[in-house]
């Protein structure tokens, strides 16, 4: 299923004047906006090393949103875009 456009992440205003619920939903979405990958570390999601190839073939319906994000953000895979 398409994902429902919450945020616009390319509308051309600075990422530092976004709230941080558009900084969040445009990272895991759109890969916009993300925090620095040592900031991302420091996250609680960070530290739970997620397998990112075990069902990624229903990624959408059986990841959790923490595994949904952490994928995202560190591999690249499962992103809503």
């Amino acid at each position: 299923w398409p994902i429902e456009q919450k945020y616009d992440c390319h509308d051309g205003e600075e990422h530092d004047s976004w709230p941080i619920e558009k900084k969040a939903w445009c990272c895991i979405h759109a890969s916009k906006a993300c925090p620095p990958m040592e900031t991302l570390k420091k996250l609680p999601f960070a530290q739970i090393p997620y397998d990112c190839e075990a069902a990624f073939d229903n990624w959408q319906n059986e990841w959790s949103n923490g595994k949904k994000a952490w994928c995202c953000i560190t591999r690249k895979m499962g992103c809503d875009q």
